[in-house]
């Protein structure tokens, strides 16, 4: 059967054929097509792969940005209590100041109180001492002329031999009142001006500490602001580069001038003190104290005014017990200026 038709054959194999070539061709068809997706789909995980990377590394610099800012925000907060604590000493430090001016000023006044006062007992000395040395010239006058009209009274003058009579009792007394008084009111004035120019070195003192805690002040408030900024924005992605440099710069100066400030703080809050040490032991208050018998009193009469030879007085006992007198005078005015101080 098979030997009769090969002509059947013939076509079967040709029909066979075709159909193989057309199941080729379709195969390679489908073939370059898979090979064109597995090509595109190696690039989109080519792609895939190289934005894992670039992931991986925007979440490594974001673990060290935020490393970064943790240490700014640690920094931030001790400057803040740093700058309280500077604050509060300034303005402690101040309120001390105010009370010492407040204190100097009221001894200030004391002391002027006390110099009007000691300025008025001089002229009453002055006056008193005029109006006795007035009587006094009306006695030696009326005595003079009494003398004169005896004539077994007069005497022949002294010689001028350059020595004065010596004085009486009342002047060598009245002199050396005076004469302390006017030591003490001297000393009074040179100690309020003193402590008028202590005063205004407070006070500018004081002016300068207001404007550097004002100042601070000033700096707590923005390191305050920049630290909430940075509260803000610790939840952010960093999207924008230059925000990040000018963050970062800000953090950089605001660390500079605290720490300028800071050792300029330091300096001259020991300058302060050592020139405040220095002023008040170096600038002490001058007092009368430790009186010496003055070198005029030495209860000594000429006996001899060609010689110079000199003996004891007879007043001398009268001498010493003016001189005692006046001693616990000025004794008294000393307790008087330790009792103001």
């Amino acid at each position: 059967m098979d030997s009769l038709n090969p002509s059947a054959e013939i076509s079967q194999y040709e029909n066979d054929l075709q159909l193989a070539a057309e199941l080729g061709k379709s195969l390679l068809e489908r073939n370059e097509i898979l090979e064109k997706q597995l090509e595109e789909y190696a690039e989109i995980n080519y792609q895939q792969e190289q934005e894992l990377k670039n992931y991986s590394k925007q979440v490594q610099l974001l673990k060290e940005f935020n490393e970064s800012r943790l240490k700014v925000y640690e920094e931030v907060e001790k400057q803040n209590n740093e700058l309280d604590q500077r604050s509060h000493h300034f303005q402690s430090e101040n309120e001390r100041l105010r009370e010492k001016i407040n204190w100097q000023n009221e001894r200030i006044e004391a002391l002027e109180r006390h110099s009007d006062e000691l300025q008025k007992n001089i002229d009453d000395f002055k006056a008193d001492i005029s109006k006795r040395s007035a009587e006094k010239e009306q006695k030696r006058n009326l005595h003079k002329r009494r003398t004169l009209s005896v004539p077994s009274l007069r005497r022949k003058p002294l010689p001028e031999t350059g020595f004065a009579p010596p004085p009486s009792v009342e002047e060598v007394r009245d002199t050396a009142i005076v004469t302390a008084l006017k030591t003490t009111v001297k000393n009074l004035k040179h100690d309020l001006k003193l402590e008028y120019k202590r005063s205004s070195v407070m006070e500018q003192q004081i002016s300068e500490l207001s404007t550097r805690v004002e100042q601070l002040n000033i700096d707590l408030e923005s390191a305050k602001a920049k630290n909430s900024i940075c509260i803000r924005d610790n939840s952010g992605i960093l999207e924008d580069d230059s925000y990040e440099q000018g963050s970062n710069e800000l953090v950089q100066i605001t660390l500079n001038d605290d720490e300028k400030s800071l050792f300029g703080e330091l300096k001259e809050m020991a300058a302060f003190r050592s020139s405040k040490d220095a002023a008040t032991q170096t600038i002490p208050l001058r007092k009368p104290t430790n009186l010496d018998r003055p070198k005029s009193l030495q209860f000594l009469t000429p006996k001899n005014p060609v010689e110079g030879r000199f003996e004891i007085s007879p007043n001398a006992a009268e001498y010493k017990q003016l001189f005692r007198e006046i001693h616990d005078n000025i004794k008294k005015a000393l307790s008087f200026d330790e009792a103001i101080d």
